[in-house]
């Protein structure tokens, strides 16, 4: 939420900038700790808000340069980076812990993630354009054509044929290119999100998904060892989650940019396919290679966390309120990242079985899938129009 805040009142760049800046020096600050205290303020207030200072950016930044379908295919090229790095880190930070102990590592992590603040400075300043009123362009007029809020406006002299532009879909302008734009004024956050029955949908998914998502990565591997298998198979159990998320989110987000496919129905469909394997986990935990399949499809659906949830939060609140709709979605799902390992371990702790810790992670991410069926059963019509909206758009403009 501070981030929306320090994105609204100035830019993803500088936001971005500053994430990477409290991240790194907040790692850096950890190698001079004495007690576990000192780390909650250096690793886990300092670090932590540094980084969700990153991805909201950059999921705003996203959602501003890339509009409608695109933004999800975006994402998902953008987002299978993120589990590469997950896959990758665990070695990396072993060699760093072998070589110069735990301090020298979590050094070593802070000046790799001082990187981030040059890589910001690439992010090139966004300009604010006056929305119009939904505009019909008439047929064989060679208009210049301006979308988008972003200082990369795509600029394109086309015929149009009665094609109806809704500004609540994009954020549309028509001027004259001699005329100046004039900026939209922000606020700091936009709270109206908050009555949007879509956004409280949205959230409540992030946090059952959250929630369930923290016990699997705490829990596979001892779940495994429980199991019979050796600490090498648990640990390649967990490094599955890295490659197959990646392809998920790849995959996924490039179905979605699809302009035939119902990208709501495809994230609800994803989160259900993705929490049968964890119910049925306990099932086949005796058997290594049914483990093995059961943790990839699991990874593969989660991807679709990372790559089309931000389209159904811009799709459910517009562009325009994106950044304080992410910031307000992952305050409160980080919620249920907290009591997901806490809970599951004081079940585990009462029963002696990871077994109801595993269904009820499975069934959360069921039921998160589930209830997004809420708001394209209530609103099917606006989400049918949003989809001819994105095949117009994309058949009359780009000409695919």
């Amino acid at each position: 939420m501070f981030a929306s805040l320090v994105i609204n009142w100035t830019s993803c760049r500088i936001a971005l900038i500053l994430g990477g800046c409290m991240s790194g020096v907040g790692l850096t600050l950890c190698f001079f700790v004495s007690n576990i205290y000192q780390l909650y303020v250096t690793y886990g207030l300092l670090t932590g808000t540094g980084l969700s200072f990153c991805y909201t950016a950059n999921l705003v930044f996203m959602g501003d340069c890339f509009a409608g379908k695109k933004f999800t295919a975006v994402l998902g090229v953008a987002a299978s980076g993120i589990t590469v790095g997950q896959f990758l880190y665990p070695y990396i930070s072993m060699f760093l812990l072998d070589k110069y102990g735990w301090r020298g590592a979590i050094l070593c992590t802070g000046a790799i993630t001082m990187n981030i603040c040059w890589m910001a400075g690439l992010f090139r300043p966004l300009k604010e354009y006056v929305v119009t009123e939904p505009a019909i362009i008439p047929g064989n007029e060679r208009k210049k054509f301006v979308y988008g809020s972003s200082n990369t406006i795509q600029i394109m002299s086309k015929s149009l044929s009665n094609l109806h532009l809704s500004s609540s879909m994009m954020q549309m302008s028509l001027k004259n290119e001699q005329e100046p734009p004039i900026k939209q004024s922000k606020k700091a956050f936009d709270w109206d999100i908050f009555k949007n029955l879509s956004f409280i949908i949205v959230t409540l998914n992030n946090v059952l998904f959250l929630f369930a998502s923290s016990i699997l990565y705490v829990f596979i591997m001892p779940f495994a060892q429980s199991q019979g298998h050796t600490m090498e198979h648990a640990a390649i159990l967990a490094s599955i989650l890295g490659p197959s998320g990646a392809a998920g989110r790849l995959l996924l987000g490039l179905l979605a940019s699809y302009h035939k496919v119902d990208t709501l129905l495809l994230y609800a469909f994803s989160f259900v396919a993705a929490g049968i394997p964890l119910v049925i986990y306990p099932l086949v935990g005796s058997v290594l290679h049914l483990l093995y399949a059961a943790t990839a499809v699991c990874g593969f659906f989660l991807g679709a966390w990372g790559s089309i949830w931000p389209q159904i939060l811009a799709i459910a609140v517009g562009t325009s309120k994106l950044s304080s709709a992410v910031g307000g979605c992952l305050f409160f799902a980080s919620f249920g990242s907290a009591l997901g390992p806490p809970v599951a371990g004081w079940l585990f702790d009462q029963l002696g079985s990871y077994n109801v810790p595993l269904y009820i992670s499975g069934s959360a991410i069921i039921l998160s899938g589930l209830i997004e069926l809420i708001p394209w059963m209530r609103d099917k019509k606006k989400w049918l129009a949003i989809h001819r909206h994105h095949r117009a758009i994309q058949g009359e403009i780009h000409g695919i």
